[in-house]
């Protein structure tokens, strides 16, 4: 999946709905990944300006972009 895909999946999604990114997944949208501030800065940069936040749930090895209302 590339970024421009993933944009794709956020634009299209009702407001309190989500897309669920497995860390593997997240790894390749944002390298090195999960662990890297960098990238993470950059997840949750790329999140609002998709008109999402993020939910990291770390039980589940996914970070959750959820759209705002």
């Amino acid at each position: 999946m590339t970024l421009g895909e993933f944009q794709k999946t956020l634009a299209g999604l009702e407001p309190g709905k989500c897309a669920e990114v497995p860390y593997e997944i997240f790894e390749q949208l944002f390298p090195p990944g999960i662990e890297d501030d960098r990238a993470k800065g950059a997840a949750y940069a790329f999140a609002k300006a998709s008109g999402c936040v993020i939910d990291h749930q770390a039980h589940k090895l996914a970070v959750l972009f959820v759209k705002e209302a």
